[in-house]
Parts: C-alpha cells; structure tokens; sequence
C-alpha cells in the first residue's frame, strides 16, 4: 500500500499518482490520497487516474487512530 499525501513539494499529487499507475511494478499496488482537502474536483480526478481511495484527514489524534485502523483493516 502507498499512502500519499496530496500536499508534496517537487511533484503534485496527480502527477504522481500517475506515475504510480504507469509503472508496471507499481500498478496494482493499491494507494490511499491523504488530504486536508475536500475538492471534490481533485477527488474525481484522483479516482480517475488511479487512487484506491481518498481520505481526508481527521482533525484529532483518536481520528486518526481511527483511520489508520480502517485503511489497514481494508487493505491489508
């Protein structure tokens, strides 16, 4: 699993999500987007290209516990 966030310095998030599908060692791993946003544009786009799922990261420490504890329990 590549859990990427959507706020990255050199390369956005879409660029790399694309170049994640188009390695063949990577295609089918699956990726989790992580971002304070709730663009629903970026989050067509992103399932368009490729991501396996797109979560918004919680405000609070439990929220997160929480999160981490479905994607793991999805995906793994």
């Amino acid at each position: 699993m590549i859990i990427l966030d959507v706020n990255m310095p050199r390369m956005n998030e879409l660029e790399t999500l694309t170049q994640i599908r188009s390695t063949a060692l990577l295609s089918m791993v699956p990726v989790v987007m992580y971002s304070t946003s709730e663009d629903l544009v970026l989050i067509k786009q992103a399932y368009e290209i490729g991501t396996s799922t797109f979560v918004t990261k919680p405000k609070s420490f439990d929220g997160l516990i929480e999160m981490i504890s479905q994607i793991t329990t999805h995906f793994l």
